[in-house]
């Protein structure tokens, strides 16, 4: 699942955020701050990018993208190569702020739907005892 999407332009000031699943809504400026933050340092000190934030269960995944870059908070796991190659699509094809939002949101929920129909089809495999 997809909790959140942070797009940041390349100083770390927050271009968007939204939260879908709820679970940094509250404190998400706070958040995007740590986030620029460890971007940097990570930079300044080992010369390389940072690429993700793993944590107990879910992670933060940095993807860059032109003059900026997406973070996406995950749970553990998720392949999210694909979201991040639509939501570049979205960025690059988008007219305005507004635009832009509809589109990566749309992004977000096409695939966390997709995610709850494949948890559920795993989980009637298991009931019904299908393969």
């Amino acid at each position: 699942m997809i909790y959140a999407l942070w797009i940041m332009d390349k100083d770390g000031k927050n271009i968007f955020f939204n939260s879908y699943e709820g679970e940094i809504k509250d404190n998400y400026k706070m958040v995007s701050g740590l986030l620029a933050a460890i971007k940097t340092f990570t930079k300044d000190v080992s010369g390389e990018e940072t690429s993700w934030i793993i944590l107990e269960d879910k992670t933060f995944v940095y993807k860059a993208i032109g003059e900026g870059y997406f973070i996406l908070y995950v749970s553990e796991g998720e392949k999210v190569d694909d979201v991040f190659d639509e939501l570049e699509e979205a960025c690059l094809t988008a007219e305005g702020k507004e635009e832009l939002a509809k589109k990566v949101n749309e992004v977000i929920v096409r695939y966390n739907k997709r995610r709850r129909l494949d948890k559920l089809d795993e989980i009637l495999r298991r009931v019904g005892g299908l393969p």
